[in-house]
């Protein structure tokens, strides 16, 4: 879920209610509104927030490696693109970034 999207829950829910789960890329968020106000034309709340943190088991994590391995062999034969649609994979494209440099969308 994006910011946004993560913030309107919130902004629509009513004092004392609760939102979520929100999935974020983060975990799973639950969120109390405690109060809501409108201060110089903007509003304000005023929420308590539990995060529960998504952790892989080892086999999720040897199966996401697997997955990975074999889709890098596979690209090597019959091209990155093709491989990425026949998976309905999404390509994403960063920005230009240096070697040492921060990668965007990455990390």
């Amino acid at each position: 879920m994006l910011a946004a999207e993560f913030e309107e829950a919130a902004f629509a829910a009513e004092i004392g209610e609760l939102v979520g789960p929100i999935e974020s890329k983060f975990g799973y968020h639950i969120i109390r509104v405690d109060d809501k106000r409108r201060e110089d034309g903007e509003d304000q709340i005023s929420a308590r927030h539990i995060l529960l943190k998504i952790e892989p088991s080892s086999d999720t994590r040897d199966q996401v490696y697997n997955d990975a391995y074999g889709f890098a062999e596979d690209a090597l034969t019959q091209g990155f693109e093709a491989v990425a649609e026949e998976f309905d994979y999404f390509i994403d494209t960063t920005t230009m970034f240096s070697q040492s440099g921060y990668i965007a969308r990455l990390g």
